[in-house]
This record gives structure tokens, C-alpha cells and sequence, in this order.
């Protein structure tokens, strides 16, 4: 039930785009040195005087600052028109076809660069096709080939987190910070592995390391909120948020959305709804504003006012439209249709995502459009098994299936798949079937978890059901669906209490 949100952690496993978290541009002087021990260890095959602003662009990255990186490569690409690494970041970091076009047409050059940057360009490839075992597959040898390099071991921790491989990750990561200690880069992965992993006080200790080693820097705060909104200190979390946006004079906009994370799950609705107004404020691209749009729409779906909730994504749409965001249309078509589903209203939900399933999305990039697919169908065919049309979802499912064996992987195949089977197994009377496909899901998916206790009461397991409720509540992650999820495990807490 995931939107097509905000891309995070891995949408190019690379040293060319590590994180997609980023404040409006900021002025670039290309006489500004890099962090020395960023990428300078990194074999690079452009012009001299394109290096330092590669390197420039790709620390930024590292700490979530993509639209200065995006600026950043602009200019070394006027300064080396032949850069390809440079040209793929590029890609990398821009939406939409325009992206495609630059990153592909680095593809087309990667025989002209060296070994490690033509295996880190297959990194890039895997991750940006959704095929994200070959993209960790791929990173292995890249660590291989060049153990001693930092960012190649940031892009093996990136490949193992997209994968939900934890210690492997955290291997990566720990390994970056011993060959950079004072770049924040590798504790912020660290910190992110030990945190998936559970591991809460250690990933605390390593984002307040961060914080250390790079006081300045916006996304160390952020990434310390995190790990504290994990913890369940909301005002901790809430601190640190509010850091970033005032040390970067508001402009850190991802800052926002963690900000309304915590007022959101304090139910604090007005105040969640005002920081992503400043999300969207302080967000530069069309795109970004269109997710923090997104956001506004599912925090009125949380208060039960979905007719409120389809008005502002209609008005996003509109926005979006003009503003020329690539698929606008099909991206609020879906988000509208898992409102819908998420509402109850499963006749509109059907209604919307057989017309998000016939829409072409070609603009996105491969991995996107397999991820926009899957999300269709697993939605489609939940809705029709709602509405007890028990053959329709049947043969949906079955067509989510060959999709998911064809083009999926990584935990959003298992999420995908697991759900629409657990809500068709609950449509058909099975609800022991129904726990065994849930119970697949990875915890992070909020509404099969949500189904998942649903299944498990009506299997007579109570005491599971309650343990599954419990810990989602608990979860407390960042995400506008959660925003929903927990609002409605609140609702039900509230009527048992009375």
C-alpha cells in the first residue's frame, strides 16, 4: 500500500546517489575544496577540472543535499562534457525522462571508464531497474575490486539495506567509517543499519557520532530524529528535526516531513499539517512538492475525512499537471485509489486502480515503472477481494504473480505479493492462509501488517492478533500511510477502552 513517494535509501545504489533527501540548491563555487576524505580516494576518469566538483557533488549526496549535488554536476559537466560519471549522477538525481536520457546516455560510455566505475555504473543500472539483487550482487564485487574505497563501501551498505540485509550492511558501513572516521557518511548508514536491525541505542550512538563529526550538516540531525522517533522520545525527535530546518535556514526540506511525523503521531493534526506546508514551501522541485501534496492528502485520510483527503490530491493533481511532473496523473490516480482502499470505499478503490492499471507511465524509470505496477495490481486485486468478486482478484492475483517473478525484488516483491494474497485468502473464508501469506511481510509494510492482525483474529489467534497491533502501534515510522495505520489502532484502543 505504498505510494509512489519520496525515493530513498537506494534508488541508485552508488557513490553517484546515496541518499535523495535534499534542501533547495545552495550557491556552488567551483573553488571549493572537497572533503578530502569523501572521494579523492576514488578513481575517477574525467578532466581535472571536473573532479573536485564530481567529488563535491558526491559528498553532498552522501549527506542528503541533492539539489546543491544536482547544481554541483551541472557545472562539471560544462566543465567536462565527457564525464560519464558525472552525466549517470546526473541522471541519477533528475526526475523523470530527462533523468533517463542522462543516464543512459552515460551507460552508452561505460567502456571509455575505468574498471571501478564501469562496475559501479552496473551498480547504478541494477538499482535504477528495480533489480535490486543484482545491484547487491554487484556491489560485493565492487568492494572486491576496491575495498579501501569509501564510497564503494557506502554503495554495498546502501545494496544491502534496499535488500533488508542488516549485518551486511552494517559490515559496509562500519567498514566506511574506519577508512573515513570524520566523514558523517558511513556513521549515517551505520547508524540506519543497527536502527533496522533493532539495534536502537547503538544506531542512536552512531547518529549522535554523526552529529559529531559533522555538527553542521542538516541530515545529521535528521538521522539522529529517526532513531529518537523510533525510541518513542518524540520530543527528543522533534528537537533534532527542528535542528536541521533552523540550520539550514529551512531549507532542509525532508526535515519537515519527520517534524510532522512526530505531530502527527502525537495527534497533533494541525501542527503535522503546517510542517509539510513547509516542506512543500522549502521543496524545489515539482516533483517534491507533489509528495509533500501526497502527505497532506493521507493526513486527512488519518482523521477519517476522506472526502477532505480527495480534494487536495485533485488540487495536487491539477498542481502537478501544470507544473509538467512527469505521470501526474497516474501517480495521484494511484495514490487516490489506496486512499480509497485504505477508507473502506473498495467500488471507487477498483474503479481507480483499473484506470491506474491501464494508464503508461514510460517517463519513469525502469525500476519505477515495475514498482508502480506492482502496487496496482496488489491494490487491485485487494479491492476486488473486498467486494467479494473472488474470481476478478483470483486472476489479478495471478497476474501480480508473473509480474512479481518477472520484474520484482527485494522485499517490496514479498510485501506486494504476500498482501494481495493474504486479503484474498481472508475474502475466501481462509484465515489461516491468510496469517501464512501475511506473515511474509516485512514489518515496514504497515497495511499488510494492519491485515495481518486482522487474519490472525479471525483465525481465533487473539493474543497474536493483540501482539501484531501492539507492535505496529509501537513502530512509530515516518510515513503518511503509518500516519493512517496508527490513527485507526488508536481509534480501536479508544473504543475497547470504553
Amino acid at each position: 500500500m505504498n505510494t509512489l513517494r519520496r525515493l530513498t535509501a537506494f534508488i541508485a545504489c552508488c557513490s553517484a546517489a546515496l541518499s535523495l533527501a535534499a534542501p533547495p540548491p545552495l550557491s556552488v563555487s567551483t573553488s571549493d575544496a572537497p572533503t578530502p576524505d569523501v572521494a579523492s580516494d576514488y578513481p575517477l576518469s574525467c578532466a581535472d577540472i571536473a573532479k573536485p566538483m564530481v567529488f563535491k557533488a558526491w559528498d553532498a549526496m552522501a549527506h542528503a543535499r541533492v539539489d546543491e549535488a544536482r547544481e554541483t554536476l551541472q557545472l562539471a559537466l560544462v566543465g567536462d562534457p565527457k564525464c560519464v560519471m558525472a552525466r549517470a549522477s546526473l541522471g541519477a538525481v533528475t526526475p523523470g525522462a530527462e533523468g533517463t536520457r542522462l543516464f543512459d546516455e552515460a551507460v552508452a560510455r561505460m567502456t571509455s571508464v575505468g574498471d571501478v566505475e564501469q562496475l559501479d555504473l552496473k551498480v547504478m543500472q541494477a538499482a535504477r531497474n528495480g533489480e535490486l539483487r543484482k545491484a547487491f550482487t554487484h556491489a560485493q564485487e565492487l568492494a572486491e575490486l576496491a575495498p579501501d574505497v569509501f564510497m564503494v563501501n557506502l554503495s554495498l551498505a546502501h545494496a544491502a539495506l534496499a535488500l533488508e540485509e542488516w549485518d551486511e550492511a552494517e559490515r559496509a558501513a562500519q567498514r566506511a567509517t574506519s577508512l573515513s572516521p570524520a566523514n558523517g557518511a558511513g556513521w549515517n548508514l551505520l547508524g540506519y543499519a543497527r536502527l533496522r536491525a533493532h539495534r536502537t541505542e547503538q544506531a542512536i550512538e552512531s547518529f549522535r557520532k554523526y552529529v559529531e563529526v559533522a555538527p553542521d550538516e542538516p541530515n545529521a540531525h535528521d538521522s539522529l530524529g529517526d532513531a529518537l522517533l523510533a525510541d518513542n522520545q518524540l520530543d527528543g525527535a522533534a528537537a533534532e528535526y527542528q535542528r536541521a530546518i533552523d540550520g539550514s535556514a529551512g531549507r532542509f526540506w525532508l526535515a519537515w516531513s519527520g517534524l510532522a511525523s512526530v505531530k502527527a503521531l502525537q495527534g497533533d493534526w494541525v501542527s503535522a499539517r503546517a510542517a509539510i506546508d513547509g516542506e512543500k514551501a522549502a521543496a524545489i522541485e515539482p516533483l517534491d512538492k507533489l509528495r509533500a501534496n501526497t502527505m497532506m492528502a493521507w493526513s486527512w485520510a488519518a482523521q477519517g475525512q476522506l472526502p477532505v483527503a480527495l480534494k487536495v490530491l485533485e488540487a495536487a493533481r491539477r498542481e502537478a499537471v501544470a507544473a509538467k511532473v512527469d505521470t501526474a496523473t497516474a501517480r495521484t490516480t494511484l495514490t487516490r485509489a489506496q486512499l480509497n482502499l485504505a477508507s473502506g470505499k473498495y467500488a471507487a478503490a477498483m474503479k481507480d486502480f483499473g484506470a491506474a492499471d491501464r494508464m503508461q507511465v514510460n517517463q519513469l524509470s525502469t525500476g519505477q515503472r515495475k514498482r508502480y505496477r506492482g502496487q496496482v495490481l496488489a491494490g487491485l486485486a485487494a479491492a476486488q477481494a473486498r467486494l467479494n468478486k473472488l474470481p476478478d482478484a483470483a486472476r489479478t492475483l495471478a497476474r501480480l504473480d508473473e509480474f512479481a517473478q518477472a520484474s520484482l525484488s527485494g522485499p517490496f516483491a514479498v510485501d506486494t505479493t504476500s498482501y494481495a494474497r493474504g486479503v484474498l485468502a481472508l475474502a475466501q473464508g481462509d484465515a489461516r492462509a491468510a496469517v501464512q501469506a501475511l506473515s511474509k511481510c516485512s514489518e515496514r509494510a504497515s497495511f499488510c501488517q494492519l491485515t495481518l492482525a486482522e487474519a490472525q483474529e479471525e483465525a481465533g489467534e487473539t493474543a497474536a492478533a493483540a501482539s501484531t497491533r501492539d507492535e505496529l502501534r509501537k513502530a512509530n515510522f515516518r510515513d503518511p500511510e503509518y500516519w493512517f495505520v496508527r490513527a485507526r489502532l488508536e481509534a480501536r484502543m479508544k473504543e475497547s477502552a470504553m
